[in-house]
């Protein structure tokens, strides 16, 4: 068959899986489907994922590239690019874009790809790997997150399983094409579970239960150690640690959880201390963007105004990337003000809220969106309130559709026509989904109300 025929069958059989997603977490929400079954039919499709070909996105070529040069080429990632092997049996696949940029992953990813990597030496070895990581680390996150609301929330536990097993982003784009945010999303799920037996009001909180945090801590430094994304709720983790102490203890138990964060940092970022080809990457990749994203609409419609010229289009785009940018940091001051204010009773449930608050604007407002980054907020979509719960259901389902066709080389008009759509449509829907959830923050900050008030939690 037509390789744009296929590209097309895909494109509908994505959209019928958001479709039958929303009814399935429709009927978890009503309880009209127990726990049990939501979490076997996930692991079902997880296994189906994994099993089936490379889908849309051809990342994990890279990921297996960037291990070869660590364990096998015996060079630092961070200061040699893919480019520099071109006798590598990898370097085909990888997309010519990456092949002379260092990788913009953090250095826990970087060697734990240089392990698979070393283990497996074919490409098609190296993708059932990935991939079979991937899926594994999807179902622990979703197996995590039932445990966890099944105990406190047991009415939500169909939902918060859905919401992971489910979740077409999750199935098409994390397992389908093995992507490292499978990792982030586990790294959430352990921390939210670790953070929940911390709950505790200061003065009466055991050593067992500091531990415990400590873990919670450690869990989302390892995370933001294979990608940067989540030291957004790393720093919120450390705010909420410091306010919920009694005034006494507040910066001694802040440096034990500094010290750990620095431990797995030390320990992770060891081999590559003389590079900074990490930061280089990261800048790198701050100036792409995507057709999805918010702050494409506003790109292509300044673009128009300034006449299309290169200078005045850069300008265009630098001050559209620096409203962004501010968007970002926005919701994070107003997170660590609410966390302020909430101190005398900052629950670990509050605090998790807010890392789901924080990856939502991060997400909606970053220059790139792709659907794997729903994985960063599905353990935590049953924890939110409406608003944001909203968004993370919208782009779940919206981003799969609008990013169904991954390389536009096979199937050219049908990856155009996804392109427009996702400029025209996604675009627009992604920016007004970012400004409620700002002002809902806002609204919810000035007035002292909790991140998640509708819904009540057993201690």
């Amino acid at each position: 068959m037509d390789i744009s025929k296929l590209s097309l069958l895909g494109v509908i059989a994505v959209a019928l899986m958001s479709v039958a997603f929303l009814l399935g977490a429709w009927a978890a929400w009503r309880k009209s489907v127990s726990l049990r079954e939501v979490v076997w039919f996930g692991i079902g499709f997880h296994l189906v994922f994994v099993a089936l070909p490379l889908l849309v996105s051809h990342d994990v070529y890279l990921y297996s590239m960037y291990g070869r040069i660590l364990r096998i080429h015996h060079a630092n990632p961070y200061l040699v690019t893919p480019g520099h092997f071109p006798g590598d049996p990898v370097l085909p696949f990888v997309s010519e874009e990456w092949r002379d940029l260092p990788p913009p992953y953090g250095p826990a990813f970087l060697q734990l790809a240089g392990v698979v990597s070393r283990l497996v030496r074919s490409p098609s070895g190296l993708i059932l790997a990935f991939k079979a990581m991937a899926g594994a680390a999807s179902v622990g996150t979703m197996l995590i997150v039932a445990g966890v609301a099944s105990r406190r929330a047991p009415a939500r536990a169909p939902f918060a399983a859905v919401a992971v097993g489910w979740n077409p982003a999750i199935l098409v784009h994390v397992v389908g094409g093995g992507h490292i945010d499978a990792l982030l999303g586990l790294s959430i799920a352990i921390a939210l579970a670790l953070s929940l037996t911390d709950s505790a009001p200061a003065p009466r909180r055991p050593a067992r239960m500091s531990l415990s945090g400590l873990g919670a801590t450690a869990a989302l430094a390892t995370g933001a150690l294979l990608k940067v994304v989540l030291a957004l709720p790393l720093l919120l983790q450390l705010a909420a640690v410091a306010v919920r102490q009694a005034p006494g203890r507040r910066i001694r138990v802040l440096m034990q959880h500094l010290a750990i964060v620095c431990a797995i940092g030390l320990a992770s970022v060891g081999p590559f201390l003389r590079s900074f080809g990490f930061i280089r990457a990261l800048t790198e990749v701050s100036k792409q963007s995507n057709a999805p994203a918010a702050s494409s609409f506003f790109k292509v419609m300044g673009r128009l105004v300034a006449g299309g010229s290169g200078g005045g289009s850069r300008q265009v785009d630098l001050v559209v990337e620096a409203v962004f940018f501010l968007a970002i940091l926005a919701g994070l001051g107003l997170l660590a003000v609410h966390l302020v204010r909430q101190s005398p009773s900052l629950s670990a449930w509050e605090t998790a809220d807010a890392w789901g608050w924080q990856l939502m604007i991060l997400m909606l407002a970053a220059p790139l969106i792709w659907p794997w980054y729903a994985a960063w907020v599905a353990p935590l979509i049953w924890l939110l309130p409406t608003v944001p719960r909203t968004a993370a259901l919208t782009v779940s389902v919206g981003l799969p559709s609008f990013v169904a066709v991954g390389e536009g080389l096979l199937a050219p008009h049908l990856f155009q026509m996804s392109k427009a759509m996702a400029t025209t449509l996604a675009a627009p829907i992604f920016l007004a989904l970012l400004a409620w959830l700002l002002v809902e923050l806002a609204q919810r900050t000035r007035a002292g109300l909790p991140l998640s008030m509708e819904m009540p939690i057993s201690a």
